[in-house]
């Protein structure tokens, strides 16, 4: 794909265990575009959490490519790997992530002191974001005040505030019931296409494949199959 906002080639990811290595990634190729929902399938052990990780910097792999907007994200040091997420990437957790001593206003403007923001204008910010995500009512209330499905959205509000290029989404739905989870899925990626934001979600749940443009289905470190989202909702496999 020509124009890939995201291009990544034979990655390799080796753990030692002993005298055992372990193929957590085994020789990856995928190339996702500027705006795409795609979502990472596979059961547990499958290396889907491993990409994730690599993709978003979290994680160096043994050896390949990881290239976002044409830097190698993977020459890059801590320091620099660390600001390139912070202007880059948001990130949705299975297990919310959020700070329990903080309102919810306060735990989605906080990454943003990092950047200089000034006070107000995260707060503005934080606001708005939390009443797209319907807790406009729910401003000042901590995680402990909020469902479980609430606490999700706090922390959908946190990681599209300030509008990054990619959102990643690791198991978003875990720890969810099926009607929320339903809910979730659909702002997530709702939010993402009406602001042209790449979003990569990892699951090991066939509903989230409803849900994207494109899944990689993985299993032992490897792509094992592509399925492509029509139109007209139907897919068809590579």
């Amino acid at each position: 794909m020509a124009d890939a906002l995201i291009k990544i080639r034979n990655l390799h990811k080796i753990y030692k265990m002993g005298s055992e290595k372990i193929h957590a990634l085994n020789g990856v190729d995928i190339d996702i575009g500027k705006g795409e929902i795609i979502c990472l399938l596979g059961t547990s052990g499958s290396g889907k959490s491993t990409l994730l990780n690599a993709i978003a910097g979290l994680e160096k792999p043994t050896k390949g490519e990881i290239k976002i907007g044409g830097i190698d994200i993977t020459k890059l040091n801590e320091n620099q790997i660390t600001s390139f997420r912070r202007l880059n990437i948001g990130f949705v957790f299975q297990s919310y992530n959020l700070i329990p001593t903080l309102t919810a206003l306060e735990n989605v403007s906080i990454g943003m002191i990092f950047k200089g923001v000034s006070k107000s204008e995260r707060d503005k910010k934080a606001k708005i974001m939390l009443e797209a995500v319907g807790l406009g009512n729910r401003l000042k209330h901590k995680p402990n005040e909020l469902s479980g499905g609430q606490q999700q959205r706090v922390s959908i509000a946190r990681a599209f505030v300030d509008n990054p290029r990619i959102v990643f989404a690791d198991e978003p739905t875990g720890n969810l019931d099926s009607r929320t989870t339903d809910e979730i899925l659909n702002l997530i990626t709702d939010m993402a296409k009406k602001n042209g934001q790449t979003m990569i979600i990892v699951s090991h749940d066939e509903e989230v494949t409803y849900f994207a443009d494109k899944t990689f289905h993985m299993q032992d470190g490897k792509i094992k199959e592509i399925a492509i989202k029509r139109e007209e909702k139907n897919e068809e496999t590579v």
